[in-house]
């Protein structure tokens, strides 16, 4: 047996620089809000919000409590908009999640890192809601943040919404399971703006897949589909096959590490012939056989 590995188709120094009367005012209102709260400033935050480039706002690696989210929400109140904001490693409760998204949701947010908190089914709840409320944000990220099969339906019913613009989802590294796949299965059938989706790592077997794969035969719009790290299975990638018969959409598909053996290479390799929009498939780690490598490489050839 050989393993098949990724396959793809095709200022003078002298001269003060002047600070950002967006960021300016949002430190002004950190220090504020902190004397009000009687909390302690934590530098890394009160100079992200006074020396990043306007528009973007990066805060990372400390631990930020509930009562510390509540002063930056506060900040973030008085100032004109961050359009890309990462908060990561900062140990965010579902709590403190609630608040800051009270307030990021209402400005002019548009890309969300969330990687690394402690957000879980709670905190993906109030995402939720807080997308549901939204039209401005387009990416979000909430990779391992312990999001099980609860948390995943709730960002799902968001997803059915026309309300909800998100174009890039990424719940990498969280523990969705097949119920909650099944959830995103169902979202994809009527979400017609979604274009990227990771759900890498989520404990999703061959009946997830399968109900992943049931939603896209009616979706148009998601072009990345990373299902890395799962368990997949044949009956999975049969499925997965079956789907790209029906499905023109997809440009990128990521199925490696999924215990993928001879079967469903085979089915995957014959389903690339009838689809010729895929421009790069990874089955990296299959356990497959001479016939389903020379499958493969003949479909490689064909959509060249």
């Amino acid at each position: 047996m050989s393993s098949l590995a990724v396959a793809e188709m095709s200022v003078p120094s002298t001269q003060l620089l002047p600070i950002q009367p967006t960021a300016e005012t949002a430190r002004f209102a950190y220090l504020a809000a902190c004397a009000q709260h009687n909390q302690p400033v934590i530098e890394p935050i009160a100079v992200a919000l006074s020396c990043e480039p306007s528009g973007k706002l990066y805060i990372t690696n400390l631990a930020l409590s509930d009562m510390g989210a509540t002063c930056l929400s506060q900040a973030l109140r008085d100032a004109s908009g961050f359009g890309d904001v990462s908060f990561t490693d900062l140990q965010i409760s579902p709590v403190a999640i609630r608040e800051l998204c009270q307030t990021l949701f209402r400005r002019q947010t548009h890309t969300l890192d969330l990687r690394s908190n402690a957000i879980d089914n709670s905190g993906a709840a109030h995402l939720a809601e807080a997308l549901v409320a939204s039209a401005g944000l387009r990416s979000l990220d909430l990779q391992r943040n312990v999001i099980q099969c609860q948390g995943a339906i709730a960002l799902a019913a968001a997803l059915q919404l026309h309300s909800c613009g998100l174009t890039e989802l990424s719940l990498r590294f969280n523990e969705l399971g097949d119920a909650g796949a099944g959830a995103l299965g169902k979202a994809l059938c009527s979400n017609g703006v979604l274009r990227s989706l990771n759900l890498g790592g989520n404990l999703i077997g061959p009946e997830g897949v399968v109900q992943l794969a049931e939603g896209l035969r009616h979706n148009a719009s998601l072009a990345c589909l990373n299902l890395r790290s799962n368990r997949a299975g044949d009956a999975g990638a049969v499925a997965v096959a079956q789907m790209l018969c029906d499905n023109g959409s997809l440009r990128e598909l990521y199925l490696g590490c999924n215990g993928i053996e001879e079967a469903g290479a085979l089915a995957l390799a014959h389903s690339w012939r009838a689809n010729t929009a895929l421009e790069k498939v990874d089955v990296q780690g299959a356990r497959v056989g001479a016939a389903a490598v020379h499958a493969v490489a003949d479909a490689l050839r064909r959509n060249a």
